[in-house]
């Protein structure tokens, strides 16, 4: 399908798949591949992330950045639902969004920008 993902980021969901966690920082997904080194887990996310398996929010300085497995877990590494539109955590819309400023804006038909993203179900 137009989703293929490489053998190397297919490893990783499988691994990630089999921890039952749906977050996880750079640390947390090297305790499931102790192998591999943090240039692999670099160049693996950004695909990843591209392919709309997993999303990110910027970790900040000295603070871990926290991957959002969105891909579910199927027959086939590289298979995932049906893409839909959610609305994110405000913990990964920055410290100026709340659930009551949220609400606001859905009461009056409003959006702002970093409101909405496209991704896949989780399942």
């Amino acid at each position: 399908g137009d989703r293929e993902c490489s053998r190397a980021a297919a490893q990783l969901l499988r691994a990630w798949w089999a921890s039952g966690t749906a977050m996880a920082t750079m640390a947390d997904l090297h305790a499931l591949l102790p192998d591999w080194t943090r240039h692999t887990f670099r160049a693996v996310l950004p695909e990843l992330l591209a392919l709309d398996y997993v999303a990110s929010a910027p970790g900040g300085r000295g603070k871990a950045r926290v991957y959002h497995l969105l891909a579910a877990a199927s027959s086939s590494p590289a298979a995932a639902v049906e893409p839909r539109i959610r609305l994110l955590p405000t913990s990964m819309m920055g410290p100026n969004v709340d659930d009551a400023k949220l609400a606001r804006l859905a009461a009056v038909g409003e959006t702002i920008t970093t409101n909405l993203y496209g991704d896949t179900a989780m399942g």
